[in-house]
């Protein structure tokens, strides 16, 4: 989705033009990509708010909220990067959270493993080109008080924020659905190399092999039917 930025235009059938072309086609699927990717990436807590699930089957990777949060969290508390966590399973750049169950008639591996995803991983690891991709502010700036809030805002997405107060926190995004451009300096994707004109092979290595052309002449007895 990195390499088809694009503003919505309020028709999901519209075309969405890009290179390479994008799966879909259409702002329908665009606007579906956007909100499992800034889901994805933005959806963040206090840590131990969310645990892993180990109730579902081996192999799939799963989160869940603890049930009862009694300690109140300080502002000095939140105001750090490594006090915040993902609590939403990250996207493979193959597009999934988890691998794909295997089909029991095949014993075969499929064709892309997915890398291994941190869950619950820690904002402090996340990084823009030039720098931290999250950034913390007390509110009311004046000054730090037991009232305060604090904010944290993503560098990467623009218009994605997460406020939390005590034991509460809350997650909000009003953005265009494109990703922050800081740093970033665009540069036209190539075009894929020519292709080979077809080369003849050796008889014996391989059946294949041009034909010669052939022509045929018409036979005299042919024409002269034609002319009477």
């Amino acid at each position: 989705m990195d390499q088809a930025p694009k503003c919505a235009a309020g028709d999901l059938n519209a075309p969405v033009p890009s290179y390479p072309p994008f799966p879909g086609g259409t702002e329908a699927h665009l606007l579906r990509s956007q909100i499992a990717q800034i889901t994805a990436e933005c959806s963040i807590s206090p840590s131990g708010f969310y645990i892993e699930d180990d109730g579902v089957d081996e192999g799939i990777k799963a989160i869940k909220k603890v049930e009862e949060i009694s300690e109140h969290r300080t502002i000095d508390e939140l105001k750090e990067l490594s006090s915040w966590v993902h609590h939403e399973l990250l996207i493979d750049r193959n597009g999934r959270c988890n691998q794909p169950p295997m089909n029991e008639d095949e014993d075969s591996r499929p064709e892309q493993e997915l890398q291994n995803q941190p869950i619950l991983g820690s904002i402090a690891e996340d990084e823009v080109v030039d720098g931290p991709a999250w950034t913390i502010s007390a509110c009311p700036g004046t000054g730090d008080s037991p009232d305060s809030t604090v904010c944290v805002k993503s560098l990467k997405w623009p218009g994605a924020y997460a406020v939390a107060f005590g034991n509460k926190f809350t997650n909000i995004y009003c953005g265009f659905g494109c990703p922050s451009l800081r740093g970033v300096s665009y540069k036209i994707p190539a075009t894929p190399g020519i292709q080979p004109e077809w080369a003849l092979v050796d008889e014996e290595i391989s059946a294949l092999f041009e034909e010669e052309d052939r022509t045929t002449r018409p036979s005299p007895n042919e024409n002269t039917e034609e002319e009477e």
